[in-house]
């Protein structure tokens, strides 16, 4: 399963040359049961026997050379060597904060991020606040990250940074599948900050896009939109960006 995993990322143009295998074990799996009506999923998660990522298997040049580090919340202890090189060095930090339940070390991690994109129930779980308006000032005055996006399906999403804050609603679409849709709009968030010129409000809005269209495919990474529909779906919408990056 690893090495399929492996095959399939390499065809969609991602480098794996520097993914670190081991000879042991299983990776994990899921197959996930679409409801034809409305595009919800239910997911049947098989985990995985290899063992965990390790600190001494983080490569402190490919973490230095990066844009942007990306974490999820797994494998915490290598996560944590990673961020602290990505902070030595310049590098962008983001982390994608699920439902799941909190690993030990994950209050270290946090303090290390730049980007904290996480969702409702993490939000909550965090900080014992059942409202996002309130969660989301507590998030960016604990750890004191550069954002804080908490997400919240297809009720949007709600912005701080210190300066500003904002809702951003889901765009509304014929959904056919939900599957991947919150990891799709993570990229499209982390590479839209990536662009100098473009302001946080197009940001989040490019990142809503994005997700919205991938959840009218079937698929977790083949209804993924490419850069140009989502403009194009902006633009549809009023949604213009005078010098967009082109990608």
């Amino acid at each position: 399963m690893g090495r399929q995993i492996s095959a399939e990322l390499e065809q969609y143009g991602v480098d794996m040359s520097a993914a670190v295998q081991c000879q042991q074990g299983v990776s994990s799996v899921s197959v996930i049961l679409v409801e034809q009506n409305s595009g919800q999923r239910a997911i049947l998660f098989q985990k995985g026997t290899a063992p965990d990522l390790q600190p001494e298997e983080i490569s402190i040049q490919q973490v230095a050379s990066a844009d942007a580090l990306h974490l999820d919340g797994l494998f915490v202890p290598a996560a944590l060597k990673a961020a602290r090189i990505a902070r030595e060095h310049g590098v962008l930090v983001s982390f994608d904060g699920g439902a799941g339940v909190k690993l030990p070390g994950l209050e270290e991690l946090l303090s290390l991020v730049d980007l904290m994109v996480v969702a409702r129930q993490f939000a909550f779980q965090t900080t014992g606040l059942d409202k996002p308006l309130e969660a989301g000032p507590a998030l960016l005055q604990k750890y004191c990250p550069r954002q804080v996006v908490i997400t919240d399906g297809e009720k949007g999403c709600w912005y701080w940074d210190g300066q500003r804050s904002f809702h951003q609603p889901a765009f509304g679409v014929e959904v056919m599948d939900t599957t991947g849709a919150g990891d799709t709009f993570h990229g499209a968030y982390l590479y839209a900050c990536l662009q100098k010129d473009w302001t946080p409000l197009f940001q989040l809005k490019f990142a809503s896009a994005v997700a919205a269209l991938k959840c009218t495919r079937l698929g977790g990474r083949k209804g993924i939109p490419n850069f140009r529909q989502t403009l194009e779906f902006l633009s549809a919408r009023g949604e213009t960006l005078e010098s967009p990056a082109t990608g």
